[in-house]
């Protein structure tokens, strides 16, 4: 009797940190897909940002090196997109892994 109530709480124990790993790793999915999408909008002001001082310094109004500025910007706001998206990857693999869909 005693071991079948032993046997009872390991299992209960390790159904509690199955539910504990899951949410966790769902948790890590949604502020991951979260990040992506303010890093998104991110980008999408770069871009803006970048084609208005283009047109300017075509114009003349705008110096080359707010021209170089606001491309580093758009560079910088594009590998931090692309690090989200590999984060996103990562954190949904990890939930797939936990749910037992891939091993």
């Amino acid at each position: 009797r005693a071991r079948l109530q032993g046997a009872e709480a390991r299992l209960a124990y390790a159904r509690d940190e199955v539910t504990v790993a899951i949410s966790s790793r769902y948790l890590d999915v949604q502020r991951a897909e979260a990040s992506v999408v303010v890093i998104q909008q991110n980008v999408r002001e770069a871009e803006e940002a970048y084609r208005v001082v283009q047109q300017q310094h075509q114009e003349g109004v705008a110096l080359t090196s707010t021209m170089l500025e606001v491309e580093e910007a758009l560079r910088l706001a594009q590998s931090r997109a692309a690090q989200a998206i590999a984060g996103q990857m990562m954190a949904r693999a990890a939930l797939s892994y936990t749910l037992g869909e891939i091993w």
